[in-house]
């Protein structure tokens, strides 16, 4: 059975990243919507600690290979600041989101310092199931998430919050507008103890 949510609730970052000035339409780059679901035991969603941080390899068909890494800059009241730098194929780009602790919800986003459009989109959650999984990072029992949003259908997260750090995410599959399909896979992480 398919149920459909908002973003808040399930997931913990949608970023919209616009691609390199030849590409004709932004297309989602990010999607890191492995959250951990049950959090009886903390008074916010989003628990992440500033230093945490996670590292990727980035495939995007045959516009080439590159890396991303993330990491919580900075705490702003009850919010933070997630940072990315992005390089593919010597296209380079950062963006900053502020994001509220409490419900994942995003205040703000920043692309190349610029602010940009806050991501509204719903995640329809087609399945979930239990999986493991091999990355450069090692190999991690995980959540295998498969979903859809407006820009990605059959969108697929395998993720591990409670073995690495931030949002656990370990692998992203993310079909794209152009028929290409971008691959994510953590190389490092850091959990701040």
């Amino acid at each position: 059975m398919k149920k459909s949510i908002s973003v808040a609730a399930l997931f913990a970052l949608t970023v919209s990243f616009a691609l390199p000035a030849h590409a004709q339409s932004p297309e989602p780059l990010d999607l890191n919507i492995f959250v951990q679901l049950a959090q009886s035991q903390t008074r916010d969603l989003i628990n992440w600690k500033v230093g945490d941080s996670m590292n990727y390899n980035v495939s995007l068909g045959f516009m080439g290979n590159g890396t991303m890494v993330k990491n919580v800059a900075s705490e702003e009241g009850g919010n933070i600041w997630l940072h990315q730098d992005i390089n593919i194929m010597n296209q380079k780009q950062t963006v900053d989101v502020l994001m509220q602790r409490s419900d994942g919800k995003i205040l703000k986003v920043l692309q190349n310092g610029q602010e940009a459009q806050i991501p509204d989109s719903k995640i329809e959650v087609v399945s979930t199931n239990f999986d493991h999984i091999t990355v450069p990072a090692g190999t991690f029992d995980c959540m295998h998430i498969v979903a859809n949003t407006d820009q990605a259908k059959g969108l697929e997260v395998w993720g591990n919050p409670d073995m690495t750090a931030m949002d656990g995410s370990l692998k992203e599959i993310v079909p794209t507008q152009f028929g290409m399909t971008m691959t994510l896979e953590l190389t490092a992480f850091h959990k701040v103890q």
